[in-house]
């Protein structure tokens, strides 16, 4: 068979290969455990009067004569499919700032910060030598620090930092806080879990909401209360 008569012989059967293709692809089989797999393969196999064995476990060997004398080849496929642990975490581990495309608000007087105790933490949003400091009220506890921004945003990265002292810049974050958003402040979706303590924390994909919730995860000692210091949080809004 010549390159023209294998290149007919495809296109003829294009539509098969691909119906065949989805259905393994929408019900994939672990190694092993590819039992429908294997009974599909076998009906395929009769339907074309193609000669078959089965071998240990789900294997299965298809046996094809050609109508010359010859050597024999051997075709090896794997019919398993491998098993994916589904990422739903939107934040980079490690991004660099330029990753980000949306800018910066420039105007949040609408914005207002909610916390724990009911403090004024507007001082969030100052972008001066002020800066709001809070901390759960027991050791071992959470810190959760919503922020409504008054109306909805489409941005894809959040800053928040506090100037110490009028002149050292520190970032707000602590490893392992959760960022989750929402659109009325009482259905929450999570963002990520912050890997890093960067100043600004960089989404994979832009996502739209009124609410941002940042908690502070409780420090590993039994003395130490969460805390979270903020004087310019900010989002990079597209």
């Amino acid at each position: 068979m010549n390159d023209p008569d294998i290149l007919k012989l495809v296109k003829e059967q294009e539509d098969y290969l691909i119906k065949m293709r989805r259905y393994f692809h929408m019900n994939p089989e672990l190694s092993n455990k590819e039992f429908e797999t294997r009974k599909t393969i076998i009906s395929e196999l009769e339907k074309m009067g193609v000669e078959y064995r089965l071998a240990a476990g789900t294997g299965l060997v298809a046996i094809i004569k050609g109508g010359k004398p010859g050597k024999h080849h051997l075709l090896r496929c794997d019919m398993d499919a491998l098993p994916v642990k589904e990422d739903t975490d939107n934040i980079y581990d490690d991004a660099a700032d330029e990753l980000v495309t949306g800018t910066l608000v420039s105007d949040r007087s609408g914005w207002t910060a909610i916390v724990p105790d009911g403090a004024d933490a507007q001082a969030m949003f100052t972008e001066s030598d002020d800066y709001w400091s809070g901390r759960a009220s027991a050791a071992g506890e959470e810190l959760p620090v919503i922020i409504n921004f008054g109306k909805s945003y489409t941005f894809d990265g959040i800053s928040a930092s506090y100037l110490y002292y009028g002149y050292y810049t520190y970032a707000s974050w602590t490893k392992s806080s959760k960022i989750e958003i929402s659109g009325d402040g009482t259905t929450w979706e999570e963002v990520g879990i912050l890997s890093n303590t960067n100043i600004i924390q960089v989404f994979y994909a832009p996502v739209t909401a009124q609410y941002l919730r940042i908690t502070v995860p409780a420090p590993s000692s039994s003395w130490s209360s969460a805390s979270f210091s903020c004087g310019n949080f900010n989002i990079y809004a597209k």
